[in-house]
């Protein structure tokens, strides 16, 4: 599922293992930001997750922003690279929000 806008490392790192799954897999992308797989999630247990990352970090100090975008197989994609582009396209549109937020891609026709 979608990314998350990065801030200090360790503190959401710490966040994301005590909200996620052992099953489930973060990483650190290129431009900062985190990617979350999350193994047979539906749609709003993926945006549940996120939430609450979201809820975690905002309880820390520092004022943090998340934004988040998610996409699942089979509801946005039916391959892994449209899944990936899926949940970009959704965390473009919630960077554009000045607040936290968590958009979901469209579902495919």
């Amino acid at each position: 599922d979608g990314p998350v806008v990065s801030s200090d490392p360790r503190v959401v790192t710490a966040m994301i293992r005590a909200t996620l799954r052992t099953s489930d897999v973060c990483a650190r992308l290129a431009d900062g930001s985190y990617g979350l797989m999350m193994e047979d999630t539906p749609e709003d247990g993926a945006v549940w997750a996120v939430e609450r990352l979201r809820r975690s970090l905002a309880t820390r100090p520092g004022g943090r922003v998340l934004r988040a975008g998610v996409a699942c197989y089979p509801g946005q994609a039916l391959t892994p690279t449209d899944i990936v582009r899926a949940a970009e396209a959704a965390f473009a549109s919630a960077r554009e929000w000045p607040q936290d937020r968590i958009e979901v891609a469209p579902a495919t026709p």
